[in-house]
């Protein structure tokens, strides 16, 4: 019985170090938004930081920032994706690193 129980010992530990997960990673990174640059300031508004006053119709304004909200949406959408990836890309390196061990202890005698 004590030589069955050191066997089964045997291969099972052999067998639990033998076989490791590979992993992947199917991610990749984001690519930044086509429209990635930031709206211009309109013309009717040149002169407000000298006069405190301009003359844009209200229609201007609102286009104005609305593109500047679109802006800011597109850029913080960018940045959160990058974040999921770079989470992704953390949990797949320590991944690797935990198969890089199971491996070492497959091989090691």
């Amino acid at each position: 019985m004590k030589l069955f129980s050191g066997l089964m010992i045997l291969l099972f530990s052999a067998s639990a170090q033998a076989f490791c997960f590979q992993p992947t990673m199917y991610e990749s990174e984001p690519s930044p938004p086509l429209s990635f640059s930031k709206p211009s300031v309109p013309f009717c508004f040149s002169g407000y930081e000298f006069s405190g006053t301009h003359t844009c119709e209200s229609w201007e304004l609102q286009n104005y920032f609305d593109e500047l909200e679109a802006y800011v949406d597109e850029l913080r959408d960018y940045s959160e994706k990058a974040w999921e990836f770079a989470e992704a890309a953390s949990v797949f390196a320590s991944e690797v690193t935990d198969y890089a061990n199971c491996e070492i202890e497959a091989v090691s005698p």
